[in-house]
């Protein structure tokens, strides 16, 4: 019984420790990329979905993947990732502000903040 009560407390503080990492990490990713929307896709998993855009990067032709998820860290609050969604059409230009970070392994993507339309270079 004492060797499952340790491997609790074990996971607990693993996954506490990841998720203050990855807050931390999170709060210094905040970036602008300028971007054409090639496709959006919505990911379900369980009970969330999740909404994808791929991208091209104006300057570089460069493939990217963003999320576009509701986010209630209190210094990146935002519920309205469904309205914003609606609002992406494929083939338009968007200045996107976005955090976090792209990591293939746990399939994090940066996170939609603010996206405003350009005009397409």
């Amino acid at each position: 019984m004492k060797t499952l009560t340790k491997l609790g407390i074990l996971i607990t503080i693993g996954t506490l420790t990841i998720l203050m990492v990855k807050s931390m990490i999170a709060c210094n990713t905040v970036k602008v990329y300028d971007v054409r929307v090639t496709e959006k896709t919505v990911k379900r998993s369980h009970d969330t979905d999740k909404y994808i855009i791929f991208t091209e990067l104006a300057s570089t032709k460069e493939i990217r993947v963003f999320k576009n998820t509701d986010s209630y860290w209190p210094w990146f609050w935002k519920t309205d990732s469904s309205d914003m969604y609606a609002k992406i059409r494929g083939g338009k230009c968007y200045r996107l502000k976005v955090y976090g970070l792209r990591f293939k392994l746990l399939s994090w993507y940066e996170n939609i903040l603010e996206i405003t339309p350009i005009p397409c270079k």
